[in-house]
């Protein structure tokens, strides 16, 4: 009888040790289950709030709580086609659309994939699987004959950094089909198969030895041009280049300004991420030093907040200083 509470004993303090801390959104998420963009803010930007539990996932975090209230909150309010628009709050704390979403394609993938990592073994709930369904068929829609997706039905430019993401839920989507539905999972895995090599084919630029952010031509810019060639390394999708040398090449030309946030204000945690993902624990460490002084700023939204908490979690250990990166930080 000893020796059983003994294990029982050291089982559960096992469990204590290895508890996966939740994700902190208490400053973003309203009592009804809405995730803000800002924090205390009064404005739902749909793709910020699924981006930022799903990478939060990812990153070791457990946004289980937030991302149940999210799904329950935005199930009621997806449009009959689908679609997923952004809300803002009204004076009386209700809710009205406000806008479309930046980009449909994207958009409904990730909500697809948050459905599916928090379905059960035996599937999706009722509701969860008839959001389910006519998302993945509105984004069906906007499949071309390359293989890739468009933004949506008003913009038929396909985005690189859109397919990327489109990629990695179809993949994810497969590992969590396998649950339950090997067919459904081997289907899912073969689209996502079928996805990169449409992405490579459409979007890489062999002379330049990089990816065109899109199918159309536009003066360079640090997003989404520099950060683009990051998406493909953060979401494991196979490349004509390697990922950590083309990681070290990266860093040469655009480490700097990122962190200093010469080319743009906001500080672009998923490339902490992606360092993270790279085993480059010194740069994630630098941006999270950097980040301590801008969490809350300019720039910053729950996307950020959660990409900070995650390097947080991940670079501990990792080197604070950023002389090599940054001189006199």
């Amino acid at each position: 009888m000893r020796l059983l509470l003994k294990l029982c004993f050291c089982l559960l303090a096992t469990c204590a040790v290895a508890q996966v801390p939740p994700l902190d959104l208490s400053q973003y998420q309203t009592p009804d289950g809405a995730i803000t963009l800002g924090p205390g803010g009064n404005e739902v930007e749909p793709y910020f709030a699924t981006k930022a539990l799903l990478v939060s996932l990812d990153s070791g975090l457990d946004p289980r709580d937030a991302a149940v209230k999210w799904i329950n909150w935005m199930l009621p309010h997806q449009r009959s086609d689908g679609r997923i628009d952004r809300w803002c709050r009204k004076s009386d704390g209700s809710w009205k659309r406000c806008g479309d979403a930046d980009a449909d394609d994207a958009m409904l993938a990730l909500w697809l994939q948050l459905l599916y990592r928090y379905a059960s073994d035996k599937g999706l709930p009722l509701e969860w699987q008839q959001s389910a369904d006519k998302s993945l068929a509105y984004l069906k829609t906007l499949k071309e004959r390359s293989g890739v997706y468009h933004i949506s039905h008003h913009n038929h430019t396909p985005l690189f950094m859109d397919n990327v993401e489109i990629y990695s839920a179809f993949k994810d989507i497969g590992k969590q089909l396998s649950r339950w539905d090997l067919n459904g999972a081997a289907n899912m895995h073969a689209q996502s198969q079928e996805l990169a090599d449409a992405i490579t084919r459409v979007f890489w630029d062999d002379a330049r030895g990089m990816f065109r952010p899109s199918t159309q031509k536009n003066r360079f810019a640090f997003y989404p041009d520099a950060v683009g060639q990051t998406y493909p390394w953060l979401e494991s999708m196979p490349t004509p280049q390697d990922p950590r040398e083309g990681w070290k090449v990266w860093k040469q030309q655009y480490a700097r300004g990122w962190l200093t946030l010469t080319y743009d204000p906001h500080p672009w945690g998923l490339l902490a991420v992606t360092a993270l993902k790279l085993n480059d624990q010194p740069t994630a460490a630098c941006w999270l030093q950097l980040a301590e002084t801008r969490r809350g700023g300019q720039g910053w939204n729950v996307l950020e907040e959660a990409t900070f908490q995650a390097v947080r979690l991940q670079a501990r250990g990792g080197a604070a200083s950023c002389n090599d990166l940054v001189p006199g930080q």
